[in-house]
């Protein structure tokens, strides 16, 4: 697999709010994974900030 691949794998799973990396802590894979799921799940709250702000609920 190409970085991409797992860039992608975690970004996928942070916009799941799956939090379980499948690899092996403190390898290439490992830090790959990490850094998409840490956009994917900004990406997740980014969008649920904005249904909130759009359609509060009072």
């Amino acid at each position: 697999m190409n970085p991409y691949e797992f860039y992608d794998a975690g970004y996928l799973a942070g916009i799941e709010g799956n939090d379980a990396c499948p690899h092996l802590p403190f390898t290439l894979p490992w830090v790959w994974w990490q850094c998409g799921h840490f956009v994917g799940h900004h990406t997740l709250c980014s969008r649920l900030e904005a249904t909130v702000l759009f359609f509060p609920q009072d």
